[in-house]
């Protein structure tokens, strides 16, 4: 029977939530209760909230991934952002399969009051399942803000409750809300020890479900792939896997997972215990979207320190998904150099077009008023195209100067210039291009906040470097490398600052080769690259499938 705040809920609606049919797997219904929500709740209001379903193959693969556990005990299993609860009934599911019966106990916080009534539909569907099949099942809808609900515990501020295996839960299994919170909010304060500036709340619920499992305990998460590196995330990382040791990772090569929302996120399944002597390996999987029954994932086994990298006080994750990508890391990483030992440094563009609004010009002055705006669009190729492609685009192609804009501006010099985004699915992620000075025929160029730009400092690259460095970072080698160690799909300046590089004489050998030659991006120019950095030739042969 439906529940009275149900009844509620869908006054006014002229299509109720539907009841489990007698023909549906507990997946399934929890799927249609899913559907029913998304078709009855605007995006904007899901989008505030952070709410992103997941698919019905996802939570069935995440549920497989937990490990069996003794028949003689209870799980313990916490959902900190139960939804209509997709992960309790691929769990229920799961354990009908065991040939010894387990009690199932669940502690599920879900705080958007519209999506209660369709939770608690669906854990009484769940319980009445088990029960033919003869599984107790047990479970706690927390009607409450699960950060602010457990944040005195993860601050230390309890005195009446001890952190045992009495109050700590064998799992934690999870696909968080994602949005950014602002950084004086109640959430960011009350974990301020592990997050800086706007924090996104899926890292919070990432670290106070570390807090809460058990030693010897599971993780099993669903979240975007950004917090694996940067520096946004750092703090996190630290806190993070000094707690929880991963000990399987699956990547999604789509970023359209969660189809039922036009959200564009890289998103990665971790699996991690807690307390656990750390493994010689970690499984990496991959599949294009929701993994199949009938699909062969591609699995492969990574040694621990490939994955996670310390280095310089930082933790960061690499997901290498397959042997070549692992190859390439490890030819890469062995560089001695980077941007800042060589005297370079990445920038990101100053000009935020929201805030410089009445200053953007859609043509371009003469009499040195203005100076040339770069966006992303035109950059291509590794070259920068002004002012055609911004044409195309409708985007202003001009900043005003005046005393509040001349300081936005960069002078006119060499310089590579890089797309902060990967805009289109696929595996490039780095776009650079090269901007030779009198190029623009302007002594100031205004830079968009989605560009960054390389530059020396203390002065000027020289044309050769300009041209090594772009051929570089353009290459296959260098996009191999940043898909499977990147976090996201930003290329972030701070991680263009570290990223290994060749001795600035190979540089300059490369970028004199770039210049007179006519090759292009042709296989010839290609291997000359690898090759001047020092790649080996059996890994040279496997990226260009010479093999």
């Amino acid at each position: 029977m439906m529940s009275r705040d149900c009844q509620q809920m869908i006054r006014g609606q002229s299509e109720k939530p539907p009841e489990r049919a007698e023909s549906q797997t507990l997946t399934d219904y929890a799927e249609t209760l899913s559907d029913w929500y998304v078709r009855h709740q605007s995006l904007d209001y899901r989008k505030k909230r952070g709410q992103y379903f997941t698919p019905k193959r996802v939570s069935e693969f995440m549920a497989q991934l937990v490990d069996d556990i003794h028949a003689d005990k209870e799980l313990r299993i916490l959902d900190p952002g139960a939804g209509v609860g997709n992960f309790e009934s691929a769990l229920c599911e799961h354990a009908k399969l065991r040939t010894t019966k387990v009690h199932l106990s669940f502690d599920l916080y879900e705080d958007c009051q519209d999506m209660i009534p369709l939770l608690e539909m669906n854990m009484r569907a769940c319980r009445k399942s088990m029960a033919q099949e003869g599984i107790d099942i047990s479970y706690r809808i927390l009607k409450e803000n699960f950060i602010l609900a457990r944040a005195a515990e993860f601050l230390g501020q309890t005195s009446n409750r001890k952190y045992s295996d009495e109050f700590l839960y064998d799992l934690v299994i999870c696909n968080p809300p994602y949005h950014k919170l602002k950084k004086n909010s109640s959430e960011a304060v009350a974990m301020k020890t592990i997050v800086k500036g706007q924090p996104n709340i899926y890292v919070l619920f990432m670290a106070m479900g570390a807090k809460l499992v058990r030693d010897g305990g599971q993780l099993v998460i669903l979240t975007p792939r950004s917090y694996c590196s940067g520096t946004y995330f750092s703090e996190f990382r630290k806190w993070f896997f000094g707690q929880i040791t991963p000990v399987r990772l699956h990547e999604f090569e789509s970023r359209r997972l969660l189809k039922t929302d036009p959200v564009l996120q890289e998103m990665v399944i971790l699996k991690g215990k807690k307390g656990c002597e750390r493994p010689d390996n970690i499984t990496i999987s991959v599949s294009y979207q929701e993994p199949k029954g009938t699909e062969e994932l591609t699995e492969i086994k990574v040694p621990f320190n490939t994955v996670v990298v310390s280095r310089d006080e930082d933790v960061r994750i690499q997901i290498p998904a397959t042997k070549t990508e692992e190859l390439v890391i490890e030819q890469v990483e062995r560089l001695p150099f980077t941007l800042t030992s060589l005297g370079f440094k990445a920038s990101t563009g100053p000009v935020v077009p929201f805030r410089a609004k009445e200053y953007l010009l859609n043509t371009m002055q003469g009499g040195g008023g203005c100076a040339p705006l770069i966006w992303m669009e035109n950059i291509d190729a590794g070259k920068v195209f002004w002012p055609s492609l911004t044409q195309k685009n409708e985007k202003p192609m001009a900043l005003s100067l005046g005393e509040k804009t001349s300081r936005l501006c960069i002078p006119d010099s060499n310089y590579v210039l890089i797309k902060r985004f990967s805009v289109k699915e696929g595996k490039r992620r780095i776009n650079a291009g090269v901007l030779i000075r009198g190029w623009l025929n302007t002594p100031l160029i205004a830079v968009e906040n989605h560009v960054n730009y390389i530059h020396k400092i203390g002065g000027d690259l020289t044309e050769d470097e300009a041209y090594g460095l772009a051929k570089i970072l353009n290459s296959t080698l260098y996009n191999l490398y940043t898909q499977a160690s990147n976090g996201s799909t930003q290329v972030n300046a701070s991680e263009l600052n570290v990223i290994p590089l060749p001795s600035s004489e190979v540089i300059t050998t490369i970028g004199r080769y770039v210049r007179s030659s006519k090759t292009g991006e042709s296989v010839a120019s290609q291997r000359f690259t690898m090759m001047a950095i020092g790649i080996e030739s059996p890994i040279i042969d496997l990226l260009l499938g010479d093999h």
